[in-house]
Formats: structure tokens, sequence, C-alpha cells
């Protein structure tokens, strides 16, 4: 028991102490349109072209603008890392770390983090936000969570 918690104090202090960033990874040149996915809770809906189950806590990032980290929650672990933004919708995730917790079922989770660390472009429209790789169909899905 003293293991885990050992393990759990030192991932969330790796987690917090790694993705502290500045405005530097955010192009200037970005227009409205794609600053809208920044300070907003995204809720996982769809991933890898299936629906995500409803549950009482659900799976979703939040890009923060003041500090350029990204941080969420993947249906058992928290999550957090840098991102770089720039025009032309693209996007890259960087330094993703976890809290380390066991589930039962962490199959969505992993397969989250795989699409994370694979995204390099999005759509948004402020209600919806799409991740890409390439011209691929959407990774993943969100919704906007107010």
């Amino acid at each position: 028991m003293k293991k885990l918690i050992l393990i759990t104090i030192f991932a969330c202090t790796a987690l917090w102490g790694c993705v502290h960033a500045d405005n530097k990874n955010i192009d200037t040149s970005l227009d409205l349109m794609d600053a809208r996915i920044l300070d907003t809770r995204w809720k996982l809906v769809e991933l890898w072209g299936k629906p995500v189950a409803e549950v009482e806590r659900y799976p979703f990032i939040q890009l923060h603008a003041k500090e350029g980290r990204i941080s969420g929650f993947g249906g058992c672990n928290s999550f957090g890392g840098g991102y770089e933004l720039k025009a032309g919708n693209r996007v890259r995730f960087t330094n993703m770390a976890s809290t380390m917790m066991a589930c039962p079922d962490m199959d969505s989770e992993q397969e989250l983090f795989n699409v994370l660390s694979m995204t390099d472009n999005f759509a948004c429209d402020g209600k919806t936000l799409a991740l890409y790789k390439a011209r691929m169909a959407p990774l993943a899905r969100f919704e906007a969570v107010r």
C-alpha cells in the first residue's frame, strides 16, 4: 500500500512538474476559429469511430491557453502535458504523463492516449472538436461541456 501511495505521489509530481509551459507553444497567427479549442472542457464522445459509453465521470481534455498545457481524465487516470498549436488547425501534444492507477477496464483510456500521441490536426466549430492524423477519419470526437 505504501508503495502504491509513493508511486502515485511521484507520478503526480512528475505530471505537474514536466507539463508547465508558457505561451511560446501557441502560434500568434492563430485565428479566432483555431483558438476556440482553448480553455474549454471537451468531453470524449467517440473514439476510433465508436461511441464512448456514458459514465458518471467522463473522459475529457482541456487545453489551457495561459499555461500552454493540456490536462484531462482518461476514465481511470488524470493526465497532462504540453501542446503546440499552430495556424491551419495544426496541433501536437508533447511530454504527456499520467497518474498510474489500475482500473478494471483501461482499454479506452489507452486508446485515448494513443490518439493524443498520433494527432496532428483538428477541426472545431465551438461545440464539437475532432482530432485527426493527416487526412484519416476522425480519431476522436469531443463535445464542449459548459
